[in-house]
């Protein structure tokens, strides 16, 4: 099955950052809009936030090794964003809480915080002094 690259280059370089060499996040094709349909919900910082605390959680609940497990093991996670998606309610609700909070820096480092700022869409200009917008005078003829 084919998969498929995004251009968020914050998916690979969490994954790469915890797994480095060990384990390709691959993405399903399928997986590019439930991502994009989650930012447009949410917002770019939260996701990559959501995706940060899915792949560093003290226990994950996907494994990158494939070792054959047994009954009630963990299986092999070959997809991870596709199994993070059917699960990221509850990482987007604790990354909400971490942004509202301000403890993303404190939480995650700084090297996290600066990829939320990075994704972040940068503010409207808000213009409203009159020395920016300066009434012409009328022409003397």
């Amino acid at each position: 099955m084919p998969t498929l690259r995004l251009n968020k280059k914050w998916i690979h370089k969490i994954w790469s950052s915890r797994h480095g060499l060990i384990s390709v996040c691959r993405i399903h094709p399928k997986d590019r809009d439930k991502l994009e349909i989650l930012i447009a919900d949410n917002s770019e910082p939260t996701v990559l936030l959501a995706w940060y605390l899915y792949v560093n959680e003290q226990q994950p609940t996907y494994q990158v090794m494939d070792n054959d497990p047994e009954p009630g093991e963990m299986a092999f996670t070959r997809f991870p964003l596709a199994a993070f998606l059917k699960t990221s309610e509850g990482y987007v609700a604790s990354a909400e809480a971490l942004i509202e909070s301000k403890m993303v820096t404190k939480t995650c480092g700084q090297e996290v915080a600066n990829l939320c700022d990075s994704v972040r869409p940068p503010a409207p200009a808000v213009v409203s002094s009159e020395s920016e917008h300066p009434k012409h005078a009328p022409d003397k003829a």
